[in-house]
């Protein structure tokens, strides 16, 4: 099976809660690579003792809810959200393929300058 990553971000006054749900998670994360932004990867980096991707802080284009939506990566905005998803059979132990977005009619298009 694929291996399985998340990515963990959070806002300043969230990121202690997002470390220790993090913590509380650790076993469960151990099965999957972790992203996440800036100073978010470096606490949780911190915290678990385990390697963090670390992406650009959010105001430097880190954050990854746009691309989430684009290309249609399941997305937790809080602590109930992301319990419900970490514990979905669908997530963490099955083989569940989102649909892939078809851009070719945006990037195929004729545009003035082309």
């Amino acid at each position: 099976m694929k291996q399985k990553n998340i990515a963990l971000v959070a806002h300043d006054n969230k990121k202690k809660e997002l470390v220790a749900w993090a913590q509380d998670k650790a076993a469960i994360l151990e099965q999957v690579g972790i992203y996440a932004t800036g100073t978010t990867g470096r606490l949780i980096q911190d915290a678990l003792n385990r390697p963090v991707t670390r992406l650009l802080s959010g105001p430097l284009g880190g954050d990854l809810l746009r691309i989430a939506a684009l290309y249609n990566i399941p997305v937790a905005c809080n602590k109930a959200s992301a319990d419900f998803m970490i514990h979905s059979p669908l997530l963490m132990e099955g083989t569940y393929q989102p649909d892939a977005p078809d851009f070719s009619a945006y990037t195929q298009r004729q545009t003035p300058a082309g």
